[in-house]
């Protein structure tokens, strides 16, 4: 309840919404009276942080920031903020009724969230376990980057990027043993293009 109470006015305002014919207006509508609800949006999906970003464009990679702090808004960002929670599903439970009230549904959010940090503050077995799948993965991706080479084919390995902090030295074993180990930042900048033409 540590996380709850310093939103549950703001929780409460949301209940607002419940059950709703026109969402996008009315939480369009709710922002702009009562700004300091966005405080309560992290916790209606299940995120600790302040901010989040969004990827919002596939193809260029285009991430939006949303920032939850209470602030004076702009009719943009209040736009911004209704939509981001209307897409996040959130809408869709309240519209349909799955929940009737958010005070309680944050307060199960809360629960969750509060029983995975136990579980995952014992994860290195977990980690362990997917820097064993990794590595396998690596083997079979160094074993596809001879055959491919043979084949006069260069092969490219696109990873997110988070791998490394999680699985070094699986990546680092075939970073050693390829060519090409990219990540999506690098894709963005070009570099795809850039190996593709050197070829």
């Amino acid at each position: 309840m540590e996380n709850i109470n310093p939103i549950e006015k703001e929780l409460n305002l949301l209940n607002f919404l419940v059950v709703k014919e026109d969402i996008k207006e009315e939480t369009i509508s709710l922002i702009a009276e009562y700004p300091n609800v966005i405080k309560a949006f992290p916790i209606l999906l299940a995120i600790r942080e302040n901010s989040l970003e969004v990827l919002i464009d596939t193809k260029k990679f285009i991430y939006q920031k949303f920032n939850f702090n209470q602030r004076v808004l702009s009719q943009d960002e209040i736009a911004s903020l209704a939509d981001f929670l209307i897409n996040s599903g959130f809408a869709d439970i309240i519209k349909n009724k799955k929940i009737k009230n958010i005070v309680d549904y944050a307060i199960g959010v809360e629960v969750g969230l509060d029983s995975n940090g136990r579980k995952n503050r014992g994860g290195k077995l977990m980690e362990a376990l997917v820097e064993d799948f990794v590595k396998e993965t690596s083997d079979d991706l160094n074993i596809m980057n001879e055959y491919w080479n043979e084949q006069g084919i260069k092969f490219i390995w696109i990873t997110d990027g988070a791998g490394w902090q999680t699985a070094l030295k699986p990546l680092r074993e075939y970073f050693d043993n390829a060519e090409y180990l990219i990540n999506l930042e690098m894709l963005q900048k070009g570099i795809l293009t850039k190996v593709i033409s050197n070829s």
